[in-house]
């Protein structure tokens, strides 16, 4: 929004290199692991709780985006799948230490059909955001955090969510949405209007034409 979109944002775009999309997917998800069981500091019970629910949302997430991108668009693809795997880490690791593993199941699943059409309004509106970040890692955050608030249970740690009579949590969990999204939103933008007028944000157009491997890294991605 700060920055500007692209000059030829109005294309549609497709990913660039499939197979590299899949390759990194695949290694957010095994790292993911350690990110989100390794939280517990140890090897422990919550470790594994946190492990099982990472794998289940992720898994899920991915077959729910194939499916309902099946369902919109007519064909599932292969970066849309990676999208929703995604989408499912993103949106379990605020719960992952937190909630059963049903709940993680359903987390991966929500998660998934929220993010896809979070990511088709952001094209509706013409937000030039390519990586879908906020339709991903933003709007999946929120979804997993408010989940985090419904569905924790006091089986597996030490807080209790709106579905276990701990209706404060959801409460709890729904302001730190809106207090942090508004810090980084409001923070963010006043760092990028700090620089778009006084050292600039932007390539010129014509070096943005010829790409920025050549314009600022000299060398073609490609040879």
């Amino acid at each position: 929004m700060v920055i500007g979109k692209r000059h030829d944002a109005h294309e549609k775009l497709k990913p660039h290199n499939v197979p590299m999309v899949m390759l990194g997917a695949a290694f957010l998800w095994f790292g993911w692991f350690g990110f989100n069981a390794g939280s517990a500091g140890g090897a422990s019970p919550l470790a594994s709780q946190a492990f099982i629910n990472t794998q289940l949302a992720a898994a899920t997430a991915g077959a729910t985006w194939m499916l309902v991108e099946k369902l919109v668009d007519g064909a599932p693809s292969a970066a849309g799948i990676a999208s929703g795997i995604v989408a499912g880490l993103v949106g379990v690791t605020p719960a992952c230490g937190f909630v059963q593993n049903y709940a993680a199941f359903l987390i991966g699943m929500i998660t998934a059909v929220v993010c896809f059409f979070c990511m088709k309004l952001k094209t509706k509106i013409g937000v030039d955001d390519t990586l879908d970040s906020w339709a991903i890692h933003g709007c999946g955050g929120i979804v997993g955090c408010l989940m985090t608030g419904l569905f924790a249970s006091k089986d597996i740690n030490v807080f209790a969510g709106g579905f276990y009579y701990g209706e404060m949590l959801f409460a709890y969990q729904l302001l730190a949405c809106v207090i942090s999204a508004s810090y980084s939103f409001v923070g963010t933008a006043i760092i990028l209007l700090v620089l778009k007028y006084t050292i600039g944000l932007r390539i010129p157009e014509d070096a943005e034409r010829e790409g920025i491997d050549v314009s600022e890294h000299g060398g073609k991605s490609y040879q």
